[in-house]
């Protein structure tokens, strides 16, 4: 029951996550290095202390070598390592995640400060040793989409780094260390509270710079003018036209003078 309780202060079930596996596995059997157990004892705690797939696969050996307990415990830390230790089953989440990350907005310093968190886990689980494959993310070609979820100007900045890197070190191209180094401290900039400048309220009503470069147009006067030059040049013969129509009227409707004898 003392045994027990340890464990239960000290470590938590395992989740099925495959993230979590080595984390989990380190932790429990630290905490058996500080007290006796029997192997069959360390068989009831692995399937008290496992969950969902994990715990079914514990119970089945667990059941199986029921009479060879010692062989037992190998068997289910050999079976796990397999199913949710691999370097393979490992390498899957964190390559889903960082290709399933959105592109970071110019203004988005916490989705930048994300995005740097997550480049940080990968090259720590890299050079452990445990993530092999995850070596291809040094190789230009797998790095170039991580790169394109970075704002424009953040994308040129790094471009002009990497070749100050790769000229100074005389190498093809920066590792995925280098490039993630990068990052992390570029968020930890834009982020910094002393740093960060607050935008104006009505920041959003400002014109675009691209529109305050741009070249005024001409104002379409001519044809307004035009139209108003006819306009007024026929208003201005009305009152003429007018005076001759009415001259010519009088004129019609007058009486015949009678000739003189």
């Amino acid at each position: 029951m003392a045994c027990r309780e340890v464990i239960t202060k000290k470590v938590n079930k395992f989740d099925d996550n495959p993230e979590n596996f080595h984390t989990w596995k380190t932790s429990f059997k630290t905490m058996l290095k500080d007290i006796s157990i029997t192997p069959q004892e360390e068989l009831s705690l692995l399937t008290e202390y496992t969950s969902k797939e994990s715990k079914k696969l514990v119970q089945k050996l667990h059941n199986a070598f029921i009479h060879n307990p010692a062989k037992g415990v190998k068997e289910v830390w050999l079976k796990l390592g397999e199913r949710v230790g691999s370097d393979v089953v490992l390498t899957k989440p964190y390559l889903d995640k960082i290709g399933s990350f959105p592109k970071v907005g110019h203004r988005e310093n916490k989705k930048l400060q994300e995005f740097g968190d997550l480049l940080l886990s990968l090259p720590c689980a890299k050079d452990d040793g445990q993530l092999k494959r995850l070596k291809i993310l040094d190789e230009p070609i797998f790095l170039r989409p991580i790169i394109a979820k970075l704002p424009n100007d953040i994308q040129n900045r790094w471009q002009r780094c990497a070749f100050k890197h790769k000229t100074d070190k005389h190498i093809d191209y920066p590792p995925f260390a280098e490039f993630s180094k990068f990052v992390q401290d570029l968020s930890f900039q834009r982020n910094d509270p002393n740093l960060v400048i607050e935008r104006v309220a009505n920041d959003d009503l400002l014109p675009p710079r691209s529109r305050l470069l741009a070249k005024p147009t001409k104002p379409k006067y001519k044809r307004a003018i035009a139209t108003t030059t006819v306009i007024t040049a026929m208003t201005s013969t009305i009152p003429t036209n007018a005076f001759y129509m009415e001259s010519l009227i009088k004129s019609r409707h007058a009486e015949p003078s009678v000739p003189s004898r």
